[in-house]
Order: C-alpha cells, then structure tokens, then sequence
C-alpha cells in the first residue's frame, strides 16, 4: 500500500483538504475538491479511499507554493 493511501484511511475528508489548502498549490487544491466531492458520492465507502489517496498523493508530488 503507497503512504498516500494507508494516510487517507485514517485521515478525515477536511483533514485531507486542510493539507492541500496549506499546501496552497491552485491545482493540489483543486484536486483535493473534487477528491472530496466523489468521496461523497460514494455510498458503498469503496471508492472514498482511493480518492482521498490521490488527493495526499498530489501534496506529495507537487511543488508547494511558498
């Protein structure tokens, strides 16, 4: 499992947003939004996971601002 992913299983959906909004990269941020917005379209709870983990992902790979 990537650390991204094992992350977003412990994290909450704000939590996840938090990082990318302190992160402050536009594209992280809007990542992130979408990110949450399919996670909560996820009745089953299958794909929340998985979302949230491209989310933490992109604040791992892309250059903050500042």
């Amino acid at each position: 499992m990537a650390p991204a992913q094992g992350a977003a299983s412990r994290l909450t959906p704000e939590e996840v947003f938090e990082r990318a909004a302190l992160h402050g990269d536009e594209h992280t941020i809007k990542l992130t939004d979408t990110a949450l917005d399919v996670a909560s379209w996820d009745a089953d709870g299958r794909g929340a996971e998985p979302a949230l983990a491209a989310a933490l992902r992109a604040v791992e790979l892309i250059e903050p601002v500042g």
